[in-house]
């Protein structure tokens, strides 16, 4: 069996610079649900990184998105889902 989380770095990591990759086991859901958070240097200075301040992450990215930031997302969703294809994962 493929290791996707190994998988799922090393695609972020051809596609994307990030200063760190955070990866979230969800294991309260009734199903597998993990969670892959590319985070650039920005986030680790303004939240010391790591998962403790996740939920303040995703708050300041809540607050702070517009348009242009949604689409950006989901462009990159795009190519990742295009990369995993590429690669039989």
């Amino acid at each position: 069996m493929k290791n996707i989380l190994f998988d799922a770095e090393k695609v972020f990591k051809d596609l994307y610079h990030f200063d760190e990759l955070t990866v979230i086991q969800e294991e309260r859901s009734s199903h597998l649900q993990i969670w892959i958070l590319p985070t650039r240097k920005l986030m680790i200075d303004k939240y010391k990184g790591g998962v403790t301040y996740i939920k303040d992450i995703f708050k300041y990215a809540q607050e702070n998105s517009n348009q242009k930031n949604l689409i950006e997302v989901s462009r990159t969703v795009d190519e990742v889902r295009e990369n995993f294809d590429k690669r039989n994962i």
